[in-house]
């Protein structure tokens, strides 16, 4: 697996707690939620805690990888 670019490991170090997380259904209908348990698994893997998010847990076990993060630095 890649290693996440050094300046978001860098960034990732300085961010607030809160992040969104936004994944896409099979149709592409997008769902976005805010996501304040979360943490680098390693330098290639984000840990996200789920807190009862179904439709963004059925979205990514249906096999969509289509999926955004965002977190502020």
């Amino acid at each position: 697996m890649n290693t996440l670019p050094t300046e978001l490991l860098e960034a990732w170090e300085k961010r607030d707690p809160a992040c969104v997380l936004t994944t896409v259904d099979a149709q592409g209908v997008p769902n976005t939620i805010y996501v304040s348990c979360c943490g680098l698994l390693e330098p290639n893997r984000i840990l996200i805690c789920n807190s009862a998010f179904e439709k963004t847990l059925a979205n990514l076990e249906a096999g969509n990888d289509q999926a955004s993060f965002l977190f502020f630095a």
